[in-house]
C-alpha cells in the first residue's frame, strides 16, 4: 500500500510492550503467569501476510500462557480465511481466547467467528468461560458492546462462588471500563483506541474513537477492583502511524495492592 512509503510512518515498526501489572486478588502461587495481548490486527490487504506471520511467530517464542485477541481482526471477507489460517498457528499454554470488535461486521461477524472457532480459537463474545488453572478458577468474558451483544454474565458464571474466581475481560473498547468495574473484573484488556494512531510529540495522541476521548486511549488504568490495559494494536483500517507504532503487549501478573510492576 502507498501509504506504507510515507516518510516516517511507523506502521510495520511493531513494537514488543512488557508491562508488570500487580492483582490484589492473584495468588502468589500462579505470580509470573504471561498473557499476550493482541487487538486490532486489521486483515485488510494493505499489509503484507508476511508481517502478521512474523507477529505470531514472536509471539509463539514469548510462550505466554494465554492469549487474548480483542477485536478488528478482519476488515474484508475476502481476507477471512488468510487471518484464520494464520492466527490458527497461535499457541498458549492455557488457550487462545477471543472477541470481536466493530470493522469484523464489514466481514460479517458471523463468518469471522465461525473461521476462528474452526481454527481453534476460543470465542467468548458474549459470555463467559471458566477456566481451571494450578487450583484456581478464571472465569474468562468478552464484551463486543455496543456493537454486538449480549454482555457475559460473570454472576451466572461464578455460580455462587461470589469473589472466589479470578475474572478477565476481552472487550474491544476501553469505554466498557465503568462496565467492567460494575462487574467487579479484576483485568480488563480492550484495544479500538490504536493509541490515537497519529501522536504529537510531547503531548500524546490528538483523537480516538472513544466516548471518554483520549483518556483511555493507551496504556494502564485503574479502578477499583478493575486494571485496565488499552494497546495501540497491530495494525489499522489505514496504515499510518506517527509517534504510535503498533505494539505486541505481553502482560505479567503479580499479586499486590498495587497496580504496576516492573517486568
Amino acid at each position: 500500500n502507498f501509504l506504507l512509503h510515507l516518510p516516517g510512518n511507523e506502521s510495520l515498526m511493531c513494537e514488543q510492550v512488557d508491562i508488570g501489572i500487580r492483582l490484589a486478588r492473584l495468588p502468589k502461587h500462579i505470580e509470573g503467569m504471561t498473557i499476550i495481548h493482541l487487538s486490532d490486527l486489521h486483515f485488510t490487504g494493505k499489509i503484507g501476510l508476511d508481517y502478521y506471520r512474523q507477529a505470531i511467530e514472536h509471539t509463539n517464542r514469548l510462550q505466554p500462557d494465554l492469549i487474548f485477541v480483542t477485536g478488528d481482526i478482519v476488515d474484508r471477507s475476502d481476507c477471512v480465511a488468510d487471518a484464520a489460517h494464520i492466527l490458527s498457528e497461535l499457541h498458549a499454554r492455557h488457550g487462545v481466547f477471543f472477541v470481536l470488535g466493530n470493522h469484523d461486521l464489514r466481514a460479517d461477524a458471523s463468518v469471522v467467528r465461525a473461521a476462528l472457532s474452526e481454527a481453534g480459537l476460543i470465542d467468548v463474545g458474549g459470555r463467559v468461560v471458566r477456566l481451571s488453572l494450578d487450583g484456581i478458577t478464571l472465569l474468562i468474558g468478552g464484551n463486543e458492546l455496543p456493537w454486538l451483544g449480549p454482555a457475559p454474565d460473570f454472576a451466572a458464571a461464578a455460580n455462587g462462588d461470589g469473589w472466589a474466581a479470578l475474572r478477565f475481560l476481552l472487550a474491544h473498547t476501553p469505554d466498557q471500563f465503568s462496565w467492567a468495574v460494575r462487574q467487579r473484573v479484576d483485568l480488563m484488556l480492550a484495544g479500538h483506541t490504536h493509541g490515537g494512531q497519529i501522536c504529537c510529540p510531547w503531548l500524546g495522541p490528538i483523537i480516538a474513537p472513544s466516548a471518554r476521548g483520549v483518556r483511555y486511549a493507551h496504556g494502564l488504568h485503574y479502578r477499583e477492583p478493575t486494571a485496565m490495559y488499552v494497546t495501540r494494536g497491530l495494525a489499522g483500517e489505514f496504515p499510518v502511524r506517527y509517534f504510535c507504532p503498533p505494539e505486541l503487549t505481553r502482560v505479567v501478573l503479580f499479586s499486590g495492592d498495587t497496580t504496576i510492576a516492573h517486568v
